[in-house]
């Protein structure tokens, strides 16, 4: 079941070319960013989930692949759950360069993206919590 839910929310494949890897693996919060940008809002990927759950959102079986994911992405955590992929970054333009390319969601110093099964008005659904978040 974990494989099934790892796969559905697959992102597409980054551009070619390969970022320069990071140590940050942690999940500090995100107003500490170290890159010399001015601090982004705090949101971390655990403040995502705990307001789905909050709106009674489902996000089930959540797995931090921060490790397998976050050197190649420079994000600061990364969570895979069976309705979502959530990743935060140091800055809002961190998740933006992630995130433009791939087409993904993002907003502040997160990028979302949904399995390609999902409906898209229940997308929208989640969506609007999280925008909730950052303003």
């Amino acid at each position: 079941m974990l494989l099934l839910g790892l796969g559905a929310c697959a992102e597409p494949a980054p551009p070619t070319g390969t970022p320069p890897a990071t140590s940050s693996a942690d999940s500090r919060p995100l107003g500490a960013s170290t890159s010399g940008q001015a601090p982004a809002p705090t949101l971390t990927v655990d403040d995502v989930l705990r307001a789905l759950s909050r709106a009674g959102l489902p996000a089930p079986h959540p797995v931090d692949t921060t490790a397998q994911e976050c050197g190649a992405a420079q994000c600061e955590q990364s969570v895979v759950t069976d309705t979502l992929r959530v990743k935060s970054f140091a800055s809002p333009a961190l998740a933006a360069q992630f995130a433009v390319p791939r087409g993904l969601k993002h907003i502040g110093p997160v990028t979302v993206s949904f399995p390609p099964h999902m409906p898209k008005p229940e997308q929208q659904r989640y969506w609007s919590v999280i925008i909730a978040l950052v303003r």
